[in-house]
């Protein structure tokens, strides 16, 4: 499970949510209500959430996918973040789409050093799914950024579901009330 120590101060749990590498399903039904939810029962558990897309759109970038350099740059910001949120003793949630085991891996090695495990949320959700609700996406917000259909098949394409061997993992299927909108666990 998670790597507690009673003599690290700065152990918390960090929850990294995965789904197709669209995230399109973070919420069982993606409306603002949904999202505004989400975070309701974050901070209500005191997560801090720390958001891909929300900080994607903040610099201005209002299509993806964001070029290399933006993304790294973005991935940079939330790294630092993270860091000075978990060595402050803060539990976080980062919302980004985790699509390759390497990315999920790089934020592990981030935590290792501070005792922290994070726990992977795997919103397990059908192709079809995931691109009938990138359809009714009209660009309005950062988590309604419209994405090419060829490249979110592309994506699906090479999406690496994660695995118990990369460590804590928590499979979320679409229309389960039991998980969907609780925060994440210890």
């Amino acid at each position: 499970m998670h790597r507690r120590s009673l003599t690290n101060p700065h152990w918390r749990t960090v929850a990294a949510t995965v789904s197709w590498p669209t995230r399109s399903a973070i919420s069982p039904i993606r409306t603002i209500s949904a999202i505004k939810r989400k975070r309701l029962v974050l901070q209500e558990e005191g997560y801090v959430l720390l958001s891909f897309d929300e900080e994607a759109w903040r610099r201005g970038y209002r299509t993806h996918p964001v070029a290399e350099e933006v993304r790294i740059e973005v991935h940079e910001h939330l790294q630092r973040r993270l860091t000075e949120l978990v060595t402050s003793g803060s539990r976080v949630v980062v919302d980004t789409a985790f699509w390759a085991r390497a990315s999920r891996d790089e934020y592990r090695a981030l935590l290792a050093p501070l005792g922290v495990a994070p726990v992977v949320y795997y919103m397990q959700t059908p192709r079809e799914v995931s691109l009938e609700r990138l359809e009714r996406r009209r660009d309005t917000r950062p988590n309604d950024i419209v994405l090419p259909v060829g490249r979110a098949i592309a994506y699906m394409a090479g999406f690496e579901a994660p695995t118990p061997d990369e460590g804590p993992v928590r499979v979320i299927q679409p229309g389960n009330p039991s998980t969907a909108d609780r925060a994440p666990t210890h």
